[in-house]
């Protein structure tokens, strides 16, 4: 498996509106999201538990 950096917020925004947030801990060993697009999603639950 790989590792991911997340640099925005709309792949977070569009996985978390169609149910398919849990696919990126399947796909990806790491994943890294900066400080500031933790802000971002700080409102979108379980978004913090791949952060």
């Amino acid at each position: 498996m790989h590792s991911l950096v997340i640099a925005d917020t709309s792949c977070l925004i569009v996985l978390k509106k169609i149910e398919r947030l849990a696919l990126l801990q399947e796909l990806y060993t790491e994943i890294f999201i900066s400080p500031e697009i933790k802000n971002e999603t700080s409102g979108i639950q379980n978004v913090r538990k791949i952060g």
